[in-house]
């Protein structure tokens, strides 16, 4: 059994000097903060006593103020750790930031970016509001192949083949029985190992907002056959190197094509940082590639 969280995952290019460290380039990506059920029947499931819940004042699928907080102490961590490195004031040209289509990633690309760049002297327009407008992008999530991978065309494909693989599914088929289980306990059908994850983020959505988990999750999690499945489907998500390179490796690339430009005495660009705001998957997929 096992737990993992990826919340954030820095590269950094970097020249060791006698006199120290000498950043180049830092390339951050991060987890949207806490969050409440999306309004469908895995996250909300028809036996849940939630069933009927609008999750007020939030609204379905969108942060918390938990979230917001989390969101926004990044922000100031990511600040004081690379205090040496970032200017004080806020350049775009320097920063590139950019989130998923989604929510709850836009707002905590917004969180994250007021963390680091709390307006200064010369930037303050409020003196009742320690906050500054800056500039943040994202691609339409069926355009996005980079932290949108499961729309890549390509990508579909090579996963579709690797589901039918007599090794995936004689692993996949060993959950076959929880999942008939989980779906008489939720009240939908679950197919294993595909619905695991939506499962798991609504039990711990639920546990996070201090809400009571229904009585039947209590034998498989946090910890148990539940994580162990959403930990195969991540497995079949980076099952082969082409999957590989579809899903976090485009992620990868785009962080080491930004370090071999950094690195580029001839250029001319002023880009210091470059941030994504994106979902655990992407996360836990990089991470698995690193």
């Amino acid at each position: 059994m096992r737990t993992v969280t990826y919340n954030c995952l820095l590269l950094s290019l970097l020249l060791i000097k006698s006199d120290g460290i000498d950043y180049k380039f830092v390339n951050v990506i991060f987890r949207h903060g806490d969050r409440t059920p999306q309004n469908n029947s895995y996250e909300i499931f028809p036996t849940s006593e939630y069933a009927k819940y609008r999750f007020d004042p939030y609204g379905y699928g969108q942060l918390t103020n938990k979230g917001k907080r989390n969101a926004y102490q990044l922000g100031i961590d990511i600040r004081d750790y690379y205090s040496q490195f970032l200017n004080d004031l806020y350049h775009p040209e320097e920063i590139s930031a950019q989130s998923s289509d989604a929510d709850r990633t836009k707002m905590s690309l917004q969180l994250v970016m007021a963390g680091i760049f709390p307006p200064s002297s010369a930037q303050s327009w409020n003196c009742k509001l320690n906050w500054q407008p800056v500039v943040t992008n994202y691609i339409p999530r069926d355009d996005d192949y980079v932290l949108n991978f499961l729309k890549c065309p390509n990508f579909k494909k090579e996963h579709d083949a690797v589901k039918k693989l007599p090794e995936v599914v004689e692993k996949v088929s060993q959950y076959s029985t929880f999942a008939k289980q989980l779906s008489e306990w939720t009240g939908v059908p679950i197919t294993p190992t595909k619905h695991f994850v939506q499962i798991y983020h609504a039990l711990t959505m639920l546990d996070h907002m201090g809400f009571a988990s229904p009585h039947w999750s209590s034998r498989f999690y946090p910890e148990g056959l539940l994580l162990d499945g959403v930990a195969l489907d991540f497995e079949i998500l980076n099952y082969n190197e082409r999957l590989r390179a579809l899903s976090g490796g485009m992620v990868l690339k785009k962080f080491i094509d930004n370090m071999v430009a950094a690195a580029d005495p001839n250029s001319n660009s002023r880009l210091k940082m470059e941030l994504f705001s994106a979902h655990e998957i992407i996360l836990a997929l990089c991470s698995l590639n690193c």
